[in-house]
């Protein structure tokens, strides 16, 4: 049992990698969506198979990872990630199930976005504490991300005559927003697997005693 949680702490076992890949692929996407296919399908933009399942992946991915550094004492890793995989498992939810019901309006996208901000902006305070270059750059572009999208789904009126559909303007920056937060993402996932790939441990599969967790600076360990 002590071997078992001695591989689950130890360097070689970081489930970081996990999380932000698939966080970096789901925000990619989007970005894909909102930039590139913008003018498509204004005010549709939402309905795009690719974008939803990307979040679906990404929430059950960091959730994942989150739960594991909670296993592991890692606290500040462990709420990031399963504060942000919690809230894309419920925007999949209400842009699959919530679209179905008849009372849904592009408001109720808006709101769930903009109250993810504040959340956001304190989950970033240690890294700009430890000045954590990538993650400070991760966490502005994801509160830029949600102000943008929160602002251009409160723009739209659908009971107007003509509707007015969510904002494809404000959808375009939240989306270049999404490929700027996702840069960082990526390349702190990198850094772990290179890290984890330079270890004797991480090719041999050798349980490696762990050392006690440094203070945190980031939402991935690569120390």
């Amino acid at each position: 049992m002590s071997s078992e949680r001695a591989s689950l702490g130890s360097a070689t076992a970081d489930p970081g990698a996990i999380g932000l890949s698939l966080f970096g692929f789901a925000l990619f996407v989007y970005g894909v969506q909102f930039v590139v296919y913008a003018n498509a399908a204004p005010g549709a933009a939402t309905s795009s198979v690719a974008t939803i399942y990307a979040v679906l992946v990404a929430a059950i991915g960091e959730t994942l990872a989150g739960v594991l550094y909670l296993v592991r004492g890692q606290g500040y890793q462990a709420s990031i990630l399963c504060g942000f995989g919690l809230w894309l498992f419920g925007l999949y939810l209400l842009l699959t199930l919530g679209a179905e019901n008849k009372n849904f309006s592009p408001d109720a996208v808006g709101w769930y976005a903009i109250a993810l901000i504040v959340p956001v902006a304190f989950m970033a305070i240690p890294s700009i504490l430890h000045r954590n270059a990538a993650f400070i750059l991760a966490f502005l572009a994801l509160i830029g991300l949600l102000l943008f999208l929160g602002i251009g789904f409160l723009s739209a009126d659908l009971t107007a005559k003509p509707p007015v559909p969510p904002s494809v303007s404000l959808l375009r920056v939240s989306g270049i927003f999404a490929w700027i937060a996702a840069a960082p993402l990526w390349y702190a996932a990198a850094r772990i697997v290179l890290a984890v790939g330079r270890s004797p441990a991480g090719h041999a599969g050798t349980p490696v005693v762990p050392e006690p967790h440094p203070p945190v600076t980031s939402p991935v360990s690569s120390s």
